[in-house]
């Protein structure tokens, strides 16, 4: 079986990849000896690249069409890291303020180095679009009132 050990944080976590039988490759996380096996759900392919202070994870992995895409590990909630344009990437370094390091290709076959801190999207509650609507409307009143003076 063809292994390599490719990040290690403070505490001594190792991260990784394996060989399948198949050929593919399955990520694993060992944290005191124990080794945890663990794929981006639905994926082809899974290398682990790189592990924080956090336990963070981050690598790549590649789909069912063969397109290869990086992606953070936080305690086993997956989130896919591809700039805007790219054909291909790995991630291979966090840090612990979740700053990422890597690489991708894009549409002209160009290699290019990234770097930068993922940015999460949340949805925002009901209540919180009424009192910003709110907020709006109270600026735009206070604004004609104080046009008209």
């Amino acid at each position: 079986m063809n292994s390599q050990a490719t990040g290690v944080n403070d505490s001594g976590e190792v991260v990784g990849f394996f060989q399948l039988a198949s050929g593919n490759f399955s990520a694993f996380s060992d944290v005191g000896g124990t080794i945890t096996p663990f794929e981006f759900p639905g994926s082809a392919s899974t290398q682990a690249l790189g592990v924080n202070n956090l336990g963070e994870i981050v690598g790549d992995y590649v789909d069912a069409g063969g397109v290869m895409h990086g992606f953070l590990d936080n305690a086993g909630a997956f989130t896919m890291l591809d700039p805007t344009g790219s054909t291909a990437t790995t991630i291979n370094g966090i840090n612990d303020l979740g700053a990422v390091v890597g690489f991708y290709v894009n549409a002209a076959g160009n290699t290019i180095g990234t770097f930068g801190t993922p940015v999460t999207t949340t949805t925002p509650e009901p209540g919180s679009l009424l009192l910003l609507a709110t907020g709006l409307f109270g600026i735009g009143m206070a604004y004609r009132r104080r046009k008209a003076a």
